[in-house]
């Protein structure tokens, strides 16, 4: 009878440590849901990704998943394989570490973010992440419309208000904000009688395009909710724009609280702060993979989380 020792000695013939970077891919595939951001992730052509995953399934005898144009989806057999082939590569992963934990960050991270936060709250958190790694690279992408991070080739997004469409990435909530309503001078002066929030539906304002309902807005004071409905002229997509436009004094505009210190700087008076707007707007953090998060996108993932913490203590302060 043989010992578990020779009996496992014997389990590892050559064929599987030949296979052994075709499981770590296969794991690595479905972790990301398609074979584009798996290559992307390690350095591969998606021919040669997908070459693999056709090796690996002529090794076992068994198709392990099924392929469309747009979407990738485990069979019977590649659901079992998967269970295992996550504990492999985490294993590996975890055996590296111990060995070397302060392996220093090397090469790109790709960050998308919106116009406004990407302009406002990351500077400062990217130049000190920067500074603590040299040697990586980091790629920062603004837009106000939503990143397919597959498409783009990006690590990490940051989204605000939702965390996007793609249900096959993890999303992570790391902060949130409030908008604050502020106007030019002479624009107040001509209308002297805002009190209330309800004096607010007879203001001109600068209007934002992006979310579910800018013209609705709830005021809180004391427990108490005072809806309003409010109107242009002007309906702008891009936050600056909209800023400089309140600077004319074109009309009211309700900004983000880390917009605040440019809105006076610019001059404009803050309307209404005795009153709260609700909700709080949430912020995301929106990546591939949850079991297999690189470390470059897990250390910034914790900058980003402990900017927050700061940011929550300072305004205790």
């Amino acid at each position: 009878m043989f010992s578990s020792a020779q009996q496992s000695a014997d389990r590892f013939r050559a064929a599987q440590f030949a296979h052994l970077r075709h499981l770590a891919i296969f794991a690595l595939v479905v972790e990301s849901g398609s074979f584009t951001l798996a290559a992307q992730r390690i350095g591969l052509g998606k021919s040669g990704v997908s070459r693999l995953i056709t090796e690996l399934e002529d090794f076992v005898g068994a198709k392990l998943l099924n392929r469309s144009t747009r979407s990738l989806s485990l069979t019977d057999a590649g659901q079992l394989m998967f269970a295992d082939c996550a504990q492999l590569i985490e294993a590996a992963v975890n055996a590296i570490d111990k060995l070397d934990p302060d392996l220093p960050l090397a090469g790109t991270l790709s960050i998308a973010a919106t116009t406004a936060h990407g302009h406002y709250v990351l500077p400062p958190i990217i130049s000190e992440f920067s500074e603590r790694h040299p040697d990586l690279n980091i790629k920062l992408t603004l837009s106000d419309s939503f990143v397919d991070l597959v498409d783009f080739g990006i690590d990490l997004a940051i989204r605000v208000g939702s965390p996007g469409p793609s249900l096959q990435y993890i999303s992570r909530r790391i902060d949130s904000f409030q908008y604050r309503l502020f106007a030019q001078n002479d624009l107040l002066i001509r209308f002297p009688d805002v009190v209330v929030p309800q004096d607010l539906e007879g203001l001109p304002w600068l209007l934002s395009s992006l979310g579910p309902a800018p013209t609705d807005w709830t005021f809180t004071q004391n427990g108490r909710r005072f809806p309003v409905s409010i109107r242009g002229p002007v309906t702008v997509n891009h936050l600056m724009t909209r800023l400089e436009m309140a600077r004319n004094g074109l009309g009211v505009i309700g900004i983000p609280d880390f917009v605040v210190s440019k809105a006076l700087a610019d001059g404009l008076s803050e309307v209404l702060p005795e009153y709260a707007i609700e909700p709080r707007v949430p912020i995301y953090a929106v990546y591939p993979s949850a079991r297999f998060l690189s470390p470059k996108v897990s250390e910034f993932l914790d900058c980003l989380l402990k900017a927050s913490r700061e940011k929550k203590i300072g305004q205790l302060i």
